[in-house]
């Protein structure tokens, strides 16, 4: 089997299993080598998830790749390979050589003892680093809307006017692992400032009414617009009444009224429809008119030239990127 440009290795010998022993090193892994590998017991791999490549991928653009987490590329002891696959993609897709941690002679009936674990994921990480999480936010929630700003900020960045998608998650680079996310939201502490604006609301409450994470993704959006709008709206939800004079013609009302109906006829609505659902109330609100039936059309997608289009690409393009 061919083998990466070797860094360091160490030969481990197996409990129980007497002459026989695991490998376990550090290689320089080419995007060559990696296609060679992938062809090596093709036909026992999971499917490939290719958002996973994705992550796995924009890590290693952005210098966020750590070889030393423990995780491998591994092989049986025929050879075969029974787990990697995601990170020997990702390598081909960035055209680079990566250094991987690559463990050898694992026997070959533990593949189905594989992958049994919980990955650790965003609210994980949170609780870890002892990040404080809002007044009324669990880390959970947090996770949520931080997914769903980032998801959003791809959009609003890179979409300008060449999408006719009504969902934020439909540009490439809208999805990240756990600790791209993180990194995001330490290297960009305003959105933790802005989220201590909520104190003044009933979360709990607001989530019995709504579907929580993608309500303060869309508050997050419009507060930057127009913080009273975004508060009316925000307190129609809690409340559960109108909160202008237009009463039950306020276009407030009749967006809470469409998530109510599609909770009672069973109707799923995406997470990611939310940003053009938002942003098409705080349109109506602003024009002061009186929509007859609700109804997003792609101008009111984040920054595709509803109101305070310009606020939202000015806000989102200042925030750091994750390097």
């Amino acid at each position: 089997m061919i083998q990466g440009k070797v860094i360091s290795s160490t030969d481990l010998p197996i409990p129980g299993r007497p002459h026989k022993k695991i490998t376990i090193s550090f290689e320089e892994v080419t995007p060559h080598i990696a296609k060679i590998w992938l062809e090596v017991n093709e036909e026992r791999q999971r499917k490939m998830n290719l958002n996973q490549v994705y992550q796995y991928a924009t890590q290693m653009k952005k210098g966020l790749w750590i070889p030393d987490t423990g995780e491998s590329v591994k092989f049986s002891d025929s050879q075969q390979l029974i787990d990697g696959q995601h990170r020997l993609r990702a390598v081909i897709e960035t055209k680079e050589p990566r250094i991987l941690m690559i463990m050898r002679g694992i026997a070959d009936e533990n593949i189905v003892k594989m992958d049994q674990g919980k990955k650790r994921n965003l609210a994980d990480i949170f609780r870890i680093q002892g990040v404080e999480v809002p007044k009324g936010f669990t880390e959970s929630m947090l996770a949520s809307v931080v997914n769903g700003l980032f998801t959003c900020k791809a959009f609003i960045v890179k979409a300008q006017a060449d999408s006719q998608s009504l969902r934020v998650d439909s540009r490439k680079g809208s999805i990240s692992s756990p600790s791209e996310l993180y990194e995001f939201l330490t290297a960009n502490p305003i959105m933790l400032e802005k989220f201590s604006e909520l104190s003044e609301f009933k979360i709990p409450t607001i989530a019995k009414n709504v579907p929580i994470g993608p309500t303060i993704v869309g508050w997050f959006l419009v507060n930057i617009i127009d913080k009273n709008i975004a508060n009316q709206i925000l307190k129609t939800f809690e409340e559960c009444v109108p909160q202008t004079e237009q009463g039950r013609n306020c276009p407030a009302f009749i967006f809470f009224k469409y998530i109510q109906r599609a909770r009672s006829q069973k109707m799923q609505l995406s997470k990611h429809e939310f940003p053009g659902f938002w942003l098409w109330t705080v349109d109506n609100m602003i024009l002061n008119t009186q929509p007859k039936r609700f109804m997003v059309n792609q101008s009111q997608m984040p920054g595709q030239g509803h109101e305070g289009s310009r606020k939202l690409i000015d806000f989102f393009s200042e925030l750091k990127e994750v390097s």
